[in-house]
């Protein structure tokens, strides 16, 4: 089947690796009448250069260049003005996609059995050089049968005409912006996970040390909490994202903790079930550390940017180039 009236939204900073990977793989697709469209984030390898050596590769292919303040959603919504066709295909720069999937998404979307599809991704985890590739983790989001979702990461498929009625991406999330479109999404629209690979993901692993103390340092877990204090409104979907992350199991585990300050059995428990949890880890073959901040120390972030909310904050400052 060949892929038509698509605009594919590519975004990427620092991901000179993987990029050419990605871009690679879409100049061996079977296209027509398709919009790809590159955002740099003010990459300070050789990213930009990658994405421009593919001019002559992939037809419609447009680049475009981000300097000073911006953040994913900031890039997302500089592709999103540059997207003509049928159906948006949001991507990361990092994801080397699977044309199996891009073909299934648009006979699903096509067919009107739904208006937003995403799939399953494969994560093949490098160290923070990517010149070693230490383990590949297969189906990370966990999709073995076809499925309503109400949430998901960067990476679906949509009705072009969703995306205008929806709007923008929110840049006031430094993290979490994905999740917040797709909530504002499935409130009125259908969002199915569907059983095939959407492609490999080549990354450092998300259980990394400095990728976590960044996520410390820069208080990035309170973003889940404002994701949800904007979008009480699809309470079914904040609860399916808090069921499914971990984050609802641990608070009631931490609250158990609380009260077994004043009742020493429930504190005992949950002392328990936190290394039963920890256990459970092991038994699948995931970082320990990773797993119990997760579902521990994530959620408490949460609950303060649930109670804080969004502040209003300046426009981001930024200049944007079209380069091609």
């Amino acid at each position: 089947m060949k892929i038509t009236q698509v605009s594919f939204i590519l975004i990427a900073k620092n991901e000179q690796f993987a990029l050419a990977k990605s871009l690679e793989a879409i100049a061996q697709f079977d296209m027509a009448d398709c919009d790809v469209i590159f955002v740099d984030s003010g990459s300070t390898d050789q990213t930009l250069d990658v994405a421009l050596s593919f001019k002559d590769k992939i037809q419609g292919l447009s680049v475009v260049s981000i300097a000073g303040e911006q953040n994913a959603a900031t890039a997302r919504n500089e592709g999103l003005k540059l997207a003509t066709k049928n159906i948006v295909f949001f991507v990361d720069g990092d994801v080397e996609l699977n044309p199996e999937f891009i073909t299934a998404g648009i006979d699903k979307i096509q067919n009107n059995e739904t208006d937003a599809v995403f799939g399953q991704l494969d994560d093949y985890e490098y160290d923070e050089t990517f010149s070693v590739r230490n383990s590949i983790l297969k189906n990370r989001t966990s999709i073995n049968t076809e499925e309503k979702r109400y949430s998901c990461g960067g990476i679906f498929m949509v009705k072009k005409s969703i995306v205008d009625e929806i709007g923008s991406f929110d840049d006031h999330f430094v993290k979490c912006q994905d999740f917040d479109y797709t909530l504002r999404i499935t409130k009125k629209y259908r969002l199915t996970a569907i059983p095939i690979s959407m492609g490999v993901h080549h990354t450092v692993p998300y259980s990394d040390a400095s990728r976590i103390k960044a996520e410390f340092k820069n208080s990035l877990f309170i973003y889940y909490g404002k994701v949800i204090r904007k979008n009480l409104n699809n309470s079914k979907g904040c609860y399916a994202r808090l069921n499914s992350s971990g984050h609802m199991k641990g608070l009631l585990i931490l609250a158990m903790l609380v009260f077994g300050l004043f009742f020493s059995p429930l504190g005992y428990l949950s002392m328990a079930l936190i290394l039963l949890d920890a256990l459970l880890g092991v038994m699948k073959g995931q970082n320990v550390f990773y797993r119990l901040i997760s579902h521990y120390v994530a959620p408490v972030y949460m609950v303060y940017g649930l109670i804080k909310g969004i502040e209003k904050t300046p426009a981001l400052q930024n200049s944007i180039q079209r380069i091609l």
